[in-house]
């Protein structure tokens, strides 16, 4: 057995005894919402066993390998239509969960965000966030389906979580493949509103791990974010490598004076998707029990003081 799979059965053994197994193989394009706990769980976390099924149908209809709405499937999330598209979807799943959803139109694009509160006192502002549109001529299932697909799971997660240590933003931004546009504007209208912030964790790219170490990569990370990272990684088994790279929409929020990081598969060390930016990014190229395995790891680190 390799480390990518010791380490998985560490972080999803109490899920496996407690749902029979995970759906790794499953197609899942339908929703799962009414999906019970089971009982005999130690924890929100382990008893959360939608987490992949969940991300697969997100993924999925993002990127046109099922319907996003009836009659309708996307080709990319580039046009206009197409991220109107895919903005209405992501919107539609926050107010399933019963979240209040918030719309943030800056002129050429519009961010989609939702507030979580906390359930203690003296709490901090966290963020967690990821861009929804993609280059022309590609499904973009893994660039940045996932990172949706965490945002969104993770929303339902702690909505439905007993417990959270922090005030939970979760943001999804229009137009990061234009140049970080709707990102900027987010950072910008934190700065001036919620200049209290404390962490924005944003995720992109989080589809393949041919070595299958596990490891998760850290983007120009903020010293604190990243001693977090490294505290909840060695009390998980989890392989962290941690890089410098500003080209996705982290690089945002380190401008505008924020303590941010990108996480990703080894995008910058060298185990990433080859199909990134190309019309083979698609549903059936995404690994997700590696999106899996790094949602449940990023939930806990969120979950965290900070």
């Amino acid at each position: 057995m390799n480390n990518f799979n010791l380490a998985i059965v560490s972080l999803l053994l109490p899920f496996v005894a407690c749902s029979g197994g995970a759906k790794a193989g499953a197609d899942a394009t339908t929703s799962d919402a009414a999906e019970p706990a089971d009982a005999g769980c130690d924890n929100e976390l382990d008893c959360a066993t939608w987490i992949q099924s969940y991300e697969r149908e997100v993924v999925s209809k993002l990127s046109g390998h099922s319907e996003i709405s009836p009659g309708t499937t996307l080709r990319s999330r580039f046009s206009i239509p197409e991220r109107d598209a895919s903005r209405d979807y992501i919107a539609d799943e926050l107010r399933a969960m019963g979240l209040s959803v918030e719309l943030h139109n800056y002129g050429t694009g519009t961010n989609v965000f939702v507030r979580i509160p906390a359930t203690v006192e003296g709490a901090s502002l966290v963020l967690m966030g990821s861009h929804f549109d993609g280059i022309d001529d590609s499904p973009a299932a893994g660039d940045d389906g996932t990172g949706v697909a965490l945002v969104l799971a993770a929303a339902r997660y702690f909505s439905e979580k007993e417990e959270r240590a922090n005030e939970l933003l979760f943001a999804v931004f229009d137009q990061e493949e234009n140049g970080l546009i709707g990102s900027q504007a987010f950072a910008e209208k934190m700065r001036q509103e919620e200049p209290g912030l404390a962490a924005a964790h944003i995720f992109d790219l989080i589809s393949w791990d041919e070595d299958q170490d596990g490891a998760v990569e850290l983007w120009s990370a903020d010293p604190g974010i990243e001693a977090l990272y490294r505290e909840v990684a060695a009390e998980e088994g989890v392989a962290i490598e941690s890089v410098r790279f500003g080209s996705s929409d982290h690089a945002s929020f380190i401008g505008n004076g924020f303590a941010a990081v990108g996480v990703s598969e080894e995008f910058v060390s060298g185990d990433n998707n080859p199909f990134y930016h190309t019309i083979d990014d698609t549903y059936e190229n995404v690994n997700f029990d590696y999106l899996e395995y790094v949602s449940r790891f990023v939930f806990i680190v969120a979950n965290r003081p900070q």
